[in-house]
């Protein structure tokens, strides 16, 4: 287990730990997940990212910008992660997608694009309009892309 400054917001933690390491709740969380947020647990918010992914053979470094941009869009959001669902999840998919374009991770980018596509059923460009038409959505683009 180890803490460290979050990559993409330094007024992030990341926690990464292992699955053999974690108690009977962070394995629960890991079975449904990847990486959660959590929030006013730690003196910081703070993703925390199941170490075991990062030695599976299948987890590039793709992978894991794609996951952390999606917890960091769940932040931008302001999600209590698992309060909403479906459509939270969706909306932190997308803006996922924007932050990785914006920062130049593209095949990071393109890895989000083909699993926004695969889970939704539609192309994230395809969204754009009604994303942007959310107020919630539009005031992260707006402040922070």
């Amino acid at each position: 287990m180890h803490l460290s400054s979050f990559p993409l917001d330094d007024s992030l933690d990341l926690l990464v730990v292992s699955r053999s390491e974690a108690g009977d709740e962070l394995r629960r969380r890991f079975r449904e997940s990847h990486a959660f947020l959590v929030r006013g647990v730690l003196s910081k918010t703070t993703v925390v990212l199941d170490e075991d992914l990062l030695g599976e053979p299948w987890f590039t470094d793709a992978h894991l910008q794609t996951v952390l941009a999606h917890e960091y869009a769940h932040h931008l959001l302001g999600d209590a992660h698992g309060a909403g669902g479906r459509e939270d999840e969706r909306e932190a998919d997308w803006l996922a997608h924007r932050i990785l374009v914006r920062r130049g991770e593209m095949s990071a980018a393109e890895l989000t694009e083909e699993m926004f596509t695969r889970r939704y059923h539609e192309a994230v460009a395809d969204v754009d309009g009604e994303m942007l038409g959310k107020p919630h959505v539009r005031r992260v683009v707006t402040q922070f892309l």
